[in-house]
């Protein structure tokens, strides 16, 4: 349970909805509505047409003040369309588009590349001042292997993302920002005494990082 407060979430994906949630509820702001649209909502095909839904709805609701998007798996076009609606909401506004940093926004409309900072500066453009956890220590990455299995789609691309801006090759079945798809056919390699061929998967190139996100058969 989070509290309540003046932040209206719009996200593609349950994950990225909880973690903007909890972040806001971390942060002293809370949250006045949240809606998810789903996955392929920001696809060409689809056009954001349920993101555009959910922020007039935003919008028009008074109990909220900054609107805070997040989205993953996102084309151009989708993002372009989501990213208008905001800046037409009448209202302040930030935007986490995984991964991507610098996608041109409309005036009055933050755009960020992962869910806490575009949180962030939806919290101040609600007014309120969120204590920002301390720097991030350097020196904290060495070599070997990073591997990670996620339940979710939004904090896999999200992890994705950030590690690829570290770590160098990243692959990923949801990728985000620099990491790399990984194609379904080499996603794993069975081992003889587990069925669930959770191994990372064996290329030429070598893979500083193998992210997983689990999909249920």
């Amino acid at each position: 349970v989070v509290a309540s407060g003046r932040v209206g979430i719009v996200a593609t994906s349950g994950p990225g909805a909880q973690e903007a949630a909890v972040l806001l509820d971390r942060f002293g702001v809370g949250v006045s509505r949240c809606l998810v649209t789903g996955a392929r909502d920001l696809s060409d095909e689809v056009g954001a047409a349920s993101t555009r839904a959910a922020i007039a709805r935003m919008a028009d609701d008074p109990g909220t003040d900054a609107l805070v998007l997040v989205a993953e798996g996102f084309s151009a076009r989708g993002a372009e369309a989501a990213l208008a609606a905001l800046g037409a909401c009448g209202k302040p506004a930030s935007a986490c588009l995984l991964g991507a940093e610098s996608m041109p926004a409309p005036d009055g409309v933050d755009v960020h590349g992962v869910i806490d900072q575009a949180v962030v500066a939806a919290a101040r453009r609600a007014g309120a001042r969120p204590v920002i956890p301390a720097a991030e220590p350097t020196g904290w990455v060495s070599a070997g292997h990073v591997r990670g299995i996620f339940s979710g789609s939004a904090l896999c691309a999200e992890a994705a993302s950030i590690l690829a801006a570290r770590l160098g090759r990243v692959v990923s079945n949801s990728p985000a920002g620099a990491a790399e798809h990984l194609d379904p056919a080499t996603w794993c390699v069975a081992t003889p005494a587990s069925t669930s061929r959770l191994s990372p998967p064996r290329t030429a190139r070598p893979i500083r990082c193998w992210i997983r996100r689990v999909v249920p058969t």
